[in-house]
């Protein structure tokens, strides 16, 4: 907070500067000058200098900007929200449009499988069990449901993983390459496969380039979240929603939650892209999504 000062405390504090001074002169010129010139008792302007001192005191002013951005802060960190100094009060007052992240900030985050769609000549434990080996050492919502429903499942050792960020996991173990992710990974490394366009966030699986099989994954809109969008937009804010997640579950939450423009099957960078052209430095981020 003390970093961040907003433009109101950075002036207050020049303004404190010179303003202090020029009341203490003021107050001894009154204490001084009078009496020597009009020849009244010392004591009479004495008391008016420190009149002048009191009525003038900056105080009330300067400490009353800092100490509103300080108690905004302090009541905003009891509510779980931190604040990382006055500046982002001053910037939230021009905010325009909101743009949300889909996943734990629309809804809960907490996942669970709702269909496993094996390909031919794959049963569902095969499937199960190879993408569970690539999300193995991911900490992502989507690999801990998937790694849940691999009943009996335990981390093989002496696997080798990798993250893809925004697309998913590859996995080294007992001489064979997993992968476990979006449609966007198969396809950068090869794999044959035809895209499901089932419902909820899909986790894609392949075994040295065979394709094993899809498994759905979905979490719930959060209740209040249609209820906020709404007082938002009663307040003249617009409301986007980006999400890595395909088209047909990015239509269904962004339905639900009342918002009408949403992005579906984004990468971390390209929501920082389409963030700057809704509105730039007036637009919000509300996730951790980017």
């Amino acid at each position: 907070a003390t970093a961040n000062k907003s433009p109101t405390e950075r002036f207050i504090t020049r303004f404190a500067r010179y303003y202090t001074p020029a009341v203490f002169c003021a107050a001894g010129l009154v204490a001084l000058l009078p009496p020597l010139f009009t020849g009244e008792p010392f004591s009479t302007w004495i008391y008016r200098a420190l009149v002048l001192l009191v009525i003038s005191c900056p105080c009330a002013l300067i400490i009353s900007i800092p100490l509103g951005y300080f108690g905004g802060i302090g009541a905003a960190s009891r509510k779980g929200i931190l604040v990382k100094g006055g500046t982002v009060f001053d910037a939230l007052l021009k905010v325009k449009n909101l743009v949300l992240d889909k996943t734990g900030t629309l809804t809960t985050g907490v996942f669970s499988v709702s269909q496993i769609m094996p390909a031919p000549g794959v049963d569902e434990k095969e499937l199960l069990q190879s993408a569970a080996v690539a999300e193995s050492d991911s900490n992502h919502p989507v690999a801990r449901a998937v790694m849940r429903a691999a009943v009996g499942f335990s981390r093989p050792e002496g696997a080798t993983t990798t993250e893809m960020p925004g697309k998913g996991m590859r996995a080294e173990y007992g001489g064979a390459a997993y992968l476990a992710g979006t449609a966007r990974l198969l396809e950068e490394s090869g794999v044959n496969f035809e895209e499901s366009q089932a419902p909820g966030s899909l986790v894609y699986v392949a075994k040295d380039s065979r394709y094993l099989g899809c498994i759905a994954v979905e979490d719930q809109l959060k209740p209040e979240a249609a209820t906020i969008i709404a007082a938002l937009s009663a307040k003249g804010l617009k409301s986007a929603m980006l999400t890595g997640d395909n088209a047909t579950t990015a239509s269904r939450i962004a339905e639900k939650s009342g918002i009408k423009d949403y992005r579906a099957g984004l990468l971390p960078e390209d929501k920082v892209t389409i963030m700057q052209e809704l509105g730039g430095k007036h637009t919000a981020f509300v996730g951790d999504g980017i």
